[in-house]
C-alpha cells in the first residue's frame, strides 16, 4: 500500500498536489476499469489526482487531537481503499464516492489516537498553519489527566471527563449511516438521488432545508417529503 509522505515537508507536499489537475468523468471510468484489471499504475494515478480532496476533509478534523500530517496519511489510506473499490454507475464521480471512505478513515483515526479533551479550534489551527509554513511545532496529541483547570485549580481534566462524553462515536456512527445511504442511492433515479442527497446532506457540510430543495426543483415542500419517503422505502430494499 503506497504511503504519500507528508511529515518532512508539508509546504512542498501542498504545493505539489495543488498543481495536479482533476480527472474527467471519462478518465475516472477508464482508470477504474484498469484498476479492476489489476493495473497498479492506474490505481496510483486515480489516487494522486485526488489527494487535494483528502487535505480538504482532513482540515475539518483539526482540533481533535491528531496531527494534520497524520490525518492526511490516514485520509490517503481511505482514498486508496476507495480507488480500489470504485465502480462508477449512473455517472457517479469518484470524489463523491471517495469522500465517504476518507471520512471513515479520518474518524477512525480520531477515535483511536485523538485527544479526549480538544484544544480550542483556533489554537490547533495555528499549529496547522505553522506546519504548513514548515515551522517546528510541539506534539500536543496528549493531555495530562490530572492537569488542573479553572481559576481555582481545584478541578482536573479527569474530573471534567466524568461529566462529559466524547462525540467521536456518534460521528463515526453518522458517517457509517451516510456511507450505507450512499450505496443504496444507486437504486434511485437521478433526480430523486439528488433530492435525497441534499435532504440528508450527503457529500455536503449541511443538510438542505426542504423549502430550498423544493425551490430548486420547482415543486412543493410536500412533494419533496413524498419523494424522500418513497426513496427511503426503495433504498431499504437495497441495503
Amino acid at each position: 500500500m503506497t504511503r504519500f509522505e507528508t511529515s518532512d515537508n508539508l509546504p512542498r507536499y501542498f504545493k505539489t498536489i495543488g498543481k495536479r489537475e482533476l480527472l474527467t468523468a471519462e478518465e475516472e471510468t477508464a482508470l477504474s476499469k484498469d484498476i479492476q484489471s489489476g493495473n497498479p499504475l492506474a490505481l496510483e494515478m486515480l489516487v494522486t489526482r485526488n489527494l487535494k480532496l483528502v487535505v480538504t476533509l482532513a482540515k475539518r478534523h483539526i482540533g481533535q487531537g491528531v496531527a494534520i500530517d497524520d490525518l492526511i496519511q490516514e485520509g490517503n489510506l481511505g482514498l486508496q481503499e476507495a480507488a480500489r473499490r470504485f465502480n462508477p454507475v449512473n455517472g457517479e464521480r469518484f470524489a463523491s464516492y471517495a469522500a465517504l471512505w476518507i471520512r471513515k478513515y479520518l474518524n477512525e483515526a480520531v477515535v483511536a489516537h485523538g485527544r479526549i479533551v480538544r484544544l480550542p479550534h483556533n489554537q490547533e489551527y495555528d499549529i496547522y498553519k505553522a506546519k504548513a509554513a514548515g515551522e517546528e511545532t510541539v506534539n500536543l496529541s496528549t493531555v495530562e489527566i490530572d492537569s488542573p483547570v479553572g481559576e481555582d485549580g481545584d478541578t482536573t481534566i479527569g474530573d471534567l471527563l466524568l461529566n462529559c462524553k466524547s462525540d467521536a462515536d456518534a460521528t463515526v456512527e453518522m458517517d457509517h449511516i451516510k456511507f450505507t445511504v450512499s450505496k443504496a442511492l444507486a437504486v434511485l433515479k437521478d433526480r430523486d438521488k439528488k433530492i435525497v442527497s441534499a435532504y440528508f446532506g450527503i457529500d455536503a457540510e449541511y443538510a438542505m432545508p426542504t423549502d430550498i430543495i423544493a425551490e430548486r426543483y420547482g415543486m412543493t415542500n410536500v412533494r419533496v417529503c413524498q419523494i424522500v419517503k418513497a426513496s427511503i422505502d426503495k433504498m431499504k430494499l437495497a441495503i
